[in-house]
């Protein structure tokens, strides 16, 4: 046979088979999902589903889709929870029989717990309604039997779409305390047992009102509303209650007033008997429900709960200069260049800049613990006059400087310290923690590290004791033993890289005729480094310092600078290096 015939054969084979494959999955898919659909307790969709029907036990649930969402309309007028009612809806839509049992008579019906029914469920139309009722559980306990109303059959209902199924009224209701968007509230009314707190939403920002003209927390503001939004009834009590004495709202314990597009409120009075929750009823409606007493709790007690409690508010980079005095301590620093400081006072000399924005960041850490009228004739009594220390910090555009003074310690609470900040007509109760920050001197500012170079462009390092010399090269990312031979860790080399970048010295020593005594000349130590651009880096260390513990001499060839240092440094080149290799 030739090639030709072969090929065309192939190709008629080729078709057949394609042919059956495509026939039997369209033939045998279309009888499968016509099976399927009649094996659907409801041939429905579920926009045909304009209401359900829920009647059990001697009670009936009716909820009905309008343009604002579910509503249950009996026994009660309310808004339905949109989430549970369209889980509800989807189990009954996608429901099916799980196994037929055959058509049943009234004897039947009894015995399966249908006549009467458990639950009947109703899906209503815009003209017609279709409805099944469910009886017990299978002696298996795997499902429930059920029929269609108007029809004899009896089948299996999987307990899955059971207990979505069966639902009481709270399920169904919506539980939401006040319903509003936290992003769009524009003013908030809150009291407390009579203390009132307004605030208005003026851009980003929140803005207390009342009872005082200030600058609000807005992350207390809005975590109040974000939490606040998620809060749900935990039972309704009464629908119609007589006497609003009983729950205590007759005079309530706390309000709540949100304005967004319009005006929500609701108010909290006591707690029940049973520490279950706090009564609360949202205004302009009747009925009264329980809150968790987490909700109730989420409103302030006081004004100051809410206040922006930052003494300092600004960006570090718009920072001039700066001036603290605190007990004896005397520190002035001025920026001289992006991200360069020197100290003016009390001697010229280079400042850390990583010190200063770490102190900056410190000082905007200072918070208020409590806002206290301010009376001048209680100066003495503050203790500002005169004053424990003075924080001084000048921004760029602003003629003076901001000014915190500080005072003295409060009689009846020892941790919290009198402070004012100059030109308000408040005085800020501080922790005494908080003020820690401020005990600087000049050490804590100056630029104090010994070597400079970047820990990345490092490509070689050497390092030699009294006994023995250790030299290693980088390969890529990784470093590799030359001498001795063989292989480390390396996070040992990183380790030593990072304490050599951030050492600094403790005290700078005048003369080189000492270099020998000190054993630095020639040095008990040494480590070169080699960088990228052929520069090397290298630092001497020598004795311990007499009559300082814990203290070395470390000399500087390049600089020819002497210094005293901690001797943790050298503990870890012994450790990672000399006594490990």
């Amino acid at each position: 046979m030739s090639w030709r015939k072969t090929f065309i054969f192939g190709l008629v084979l080729l078709g057949l088979a394609a042919f059956y494959y495509l026939y039997e999955n369209k033939f045998f898919g279309e009888r499968e999902e016509t099976q399927r659909r009649a094996r659907k307790v409801f041939a429905l969709k579920k926009d045909e589903v304009q209401g359900i029907l829920l009647r059990k036990k001697g009670e009936e649930f009716e909820i009905w889709r309008e343009e604002e969402g579910w509503v249950i309309r009996y026994p009660l007028k309310a808004r339905g929870d949109k989430g549970a009612i369209e889980k509800l809806l989807k189990a009954l839509l996608q429901a099916e029989e799980e196994r037929v049992l055959g058509e049943g008579g009234e004897e039947e019906l009894k015995t399966f717990g249908l006549s009467p029914p458990r639950v009947e469920a109703v899906l209503k139309g815009e003209k017609r309604e279709w409805a099944v009722l469910i009886g017990d559980e299978n002696p298996a306990q795997t499902a429930v039997y059920a029929m269609r109303r108007g029809e004899k059959k009896i089948f299996l209902l999987s307990l899955y779409y059971w207990f979505q199924i069966d639902k009481e009224l709270y399920d169904l209701r919506d539980k939401t305390v006040l319903s509003f968007d936290p992003q769009k509230v524009k003013g908030l009314k809150v009291s407390y047992r009579g203390n009132k707190l307004c605030l208005k939403k003026e851009g980003q920002e929140w803005r207390m009102t009342f009872p005082v003209v200030a600058k609000a927390d807005k992350g207390a503001v809005e975590d109040f509303l974000e939490r606040f939004k998620d809060g749900r009834a935990k039972k309704f009590v009464d629908e119609s209650p007589g006497d609003l004495r009983h729950y205590g709202l007759l005079s309530p314990r706390a309000e709540v007033w949100i304005e967004e597009e319009g005006r929500e409120g609701i108010r909290f009075g006591r707690t029940d008997r049973r520490q279950e929750g706090v009564y609360a009823q949202v205004a302009g409606t009747k009925n009264v429900f329980l809150v968790d007493i987490s909700v109730a709790s989420l409103v302030p007690k006081e004004a100051h709960e809410w206040r922006d409690k930052e003494i300092f508010v600004f960006d570090n980079s718009q920072v001039t200069k700066l001036a603290l005095h605190y007990k004896g301590q005397e520190v002035v620093c001025e920026r001289v260049g992006p991200e360069q400081w020197e100290i003016d006072s009390p001697k010229r000399l280079k400042a850390d800049p990583n010190k200063m924005k770490g102190f900056l960041w410190d000082l905007k850490g200072i918070k208020v613990k409590v806002f206290l009228p301010y009376k001048p004739v209680h100066e003495v009594d503050y203790g500002f006059c005169p004053p424990r220390g003075v924080v001084k910090v000048w921004l760029e555009g602003k003629e003076g400087p901001a000014t915190l003074i500080i005072g003295r310690t409060l009689q009846e609470r020892t941790d919290q310290i009198y402070t004012k900040k100059e030109g308000e007509r408040e005085v800020y109760l501080v922790a005494r923690s908080s003020l820690d920050v401020l005990q600087k001197s000049v050490k804590d500012f100056q630029y104090r590290k010994i070597l400079s170079f970047e820990m990345d462009k490092v490509q070689e390092i050497e390092a030699s004791s009294p006994d023995k010399k250790i030299s290693l090269a980088k390969k890529g990312k990784e470093w590799r033993l030359k001498i001795p031979k063989g292989e480390i860790e390396g996070w040992k080399t990183t380790s030593i890289l990072s304490c050599l970048e951030d050492l600094e010295y403790e005290d700078e020593l005048e003369g080189r005729d000492k270099l020998n005594l000190w054993g630095l000349d020639p040095p008990l130590y040494e480590i070169v480094l080699r960088l990228q651009e052929g520069r090397e880096v290298s630092l001497y260390l020598g004795r311990e310092v007499p009559q300082a513990k814990g203290r070395i001499y470390a000399l500087s060839p390049a600089e020819k600078k002497t210094y005293i240092i901690d001797r943790a440094f050298l503990d870890i080149l012994k450790n990672y290096f000399f006594e490990a290799l």
